[in-house]
């Protein structure tokens, strides 16, 4: 039985073969012998972040052990529906260019070089869960940037990237092909809206 450590676009952690492009964690999680999460807790920590799959970043011996559980992304687009941030440490580039990118569009919030934890706070609070499910808001498509991941009903557990105007569907593998839909079109925005308003402020560009 594959490992439950696969998170999808909703935050849900699920079990998967394959380990995607990201790691990532929430705190130290409680897991049985066969690798499943135990109980309702799905965090133990506000600071979710990303981190590279680079092995130069793994402890050393005689390093203290690790106080987290690993978990993976199939890629960066779902690392941050799922209202994870770069890390810092494993990911400094893309860390200072989601800080840069979050002061234009949410400058209310402010960011001093080690405050990283008020960024967590409001992540926190805009990924909150009601009755363990995924917090969402409205939106029409138009309105979004390409990056983005939506729903077009929470119920339906389906997820879809927004990339060149276009809806893609998301799986664990990977996209499906471009589904054409009308830009006025309301949908669930999966991904946070503070991240939403990062990811407009240029921080996926090339």
């Amino acid at each position: 039985m594959p490992a439950q450590n696969r998170i999808n676009p909703f935050g849900e952690i699920i079990s998967h073969s394959e380990k995607g492009k990201f790691l990532g964690n929430r705190g130290e999680l409680k897991v049985d012998e066969n690798r499943q999460l135990v109980g309702v807790s799905r965090w133990k920590s506000q600071s979710w972040i990303y981190c590279s799959l680079d092995k130069k970043f793994e402890p050393k011996e005689g390093d203290k052990p690790l106080l987290y559980t690993k978990l993976f992304f199939m890629d960066e687009f779902t690392a941050l529906a799922a209202g994870h941030r770069p890390c810092g440490y494993c990911l400094p580039d893309r860390f200072e260019a989601f800080i840069a990118a979050w002061l234009v569009k949410n400058p209310e919030y402010g960011y001093g070089k080690y405050d990283y934890k008020k960024i967590d706070r409001v992540l926190h609070y805009e990924r909150k869960y009601s009755d363990r499910s995924k917090q969402t808001y409205p939106e029409k498509l138009v309105n979004l940037p390409d990056g983005v991941m939506v729903t077009l009903g929470v119920a339906s557990g389906e997820s879809f990237l927004l990339q060149d105007r276009q809806l893609r569907k998301w799986s664990p593998t990977g996209y499906a092909e471009e589904i054409h839909i009308d830009p006025g079109t309301d949908v669930q925005v999966l991904t946070p809206k503070s991240i939403v308003n990062t990811i407009a402020a240029g921080f996926l560009r090339p």
